[in-house]
């Protein structure tokens, strides 16, 4: 029988998500910018030229940025588990929030109607930010703890004054 757990430990050990996935995802993305190239422009796209080359194009690229280590001596798909775990975190935060949020009775509508407001994308956007922050991302921009948590507080007060100068 085939446990679940050992199968993910044997994809991991051989490189399937800091390799594979981060290859496939990369040939795609450069995959549909190549084919959009003009320099393709002069081959014969009924005979699938276009393609096949925009193709081969993409997969050298993509092995090219697999292959990149950063600063910290990660390998580009090694920093993108890390991203997408911790973002995955953050999200499942989110959600337990519109949860307790939506059982208070709390509607997230905008004054025109709309779904979503500034307010709830400036909050994504800062999420998506502690995101690139976090795992490493972006060693550059280093920010202590203390710079953070000023960050955060101020954000909680902005917000609060925010909503109460707001009118009904």
């Amino acid at each position: 029988m085939v446990d679940f757990n050992s199968m993910m430990d044997t994809m991991r050990g051989s490189g399937f998500d800091t390799f594979v996935l981060p290859w496939i995802l990369f040939l795609v993305i450069i995959y549909a910018i190549v084919l959009t190239a003009p320099f393709l422009n002069s081959l014969d796209d009924k005979k699938g030229q276009k393609k096949q080359v925009a193709v081969i194009i993409a997969a050298i690229i993509s092995f090219f940025i697999i292959n990149f280590r950063m600063s910290d001596g990660r390998l580009i798909g090694e920093a993108l588990t890390t991203l997408f775990g911790s973002m995955s975190l953050y999200i499942a935060g989110i959600l337990v929030l519109i949860l307790f949020l939506g059982m208070g009775g709390w509607s997230i509508k905008g004054e025109d109607g709309s779904s979503i407001n500034s307010l709830v994308v400036l909050s994504l956007v800062l999420i998506a930010i502690m995101v690139f922050f976090n795992t490493g991302m972006a060693e550059s921009f280093n920010i202590s703890d203390e710079t953070a948590t000023w960050l955060f507080m101020l954000l909680l007060v902005g917000g609060a004054l925010y909503f109460l100068g707001k009118d009904d």
